[in-house]
């Protein structure tokens, strides 16, 4: 040990190299957890992009079997019939959506967007540029 050290009158200066090789380290990691969080919300966009289509099927074979459509017209050709019984009117409107559909749909719309709004924040983020030491 170096005499000042054990003096207790002097301070151990580490190397003048180590100060800039720890951060360049630092950078080069957060730039790989940057490169796989990237990586993995493009995974994600895709894969509920895929899902989508049979959420769409799915949601539109629920409209056409539940009558949900017949109800909902029922709402433009007699609005008189409506207004007097509006409430079982809206009752079997509910009772027509088809929610499993309405749940997977949006499910999968709600993943894809916050993926894709991920994947613009990590593009848009400015990288960590390397620092000299």
């Amino acid at each position: 040990m170096p005499r000042e050290f054990i003096a207790g009158t002097g301070e151990i200066e580490p190397p003048a190299h180590l100060y800039g090789a720890v951060l360049s380290r630092l950078d080069q990691e957060k730039n790989r957890v940057r490169e796989w969080k990237l990586r993995l919300s493009v995974t994600a966009a895709l894969a509920s992009m895929v899902s989508l289509v049979p959420a769409t099927t799915l949601l539109m074979r629920g409209f056409s079997e539940t009558g949900f459509s017949s109800y909902l017209s029922l709402l433009f050709s007699d609005g008189r019939a409506i207004l007097s019984f509006w409430g079982e009117y809206l009752l079997s409107l509910i009772d027509s959506l088809p929610l499993a559909g309405l749940a997977s749909f949006a499910l999968a719309l709600f993943v894809f967007l916050a993926s894709i709004k991920y994947v613009i924040s990590l593009i848009n983020a400015p990288r960590e540029m390397p620092r000299l030491a």
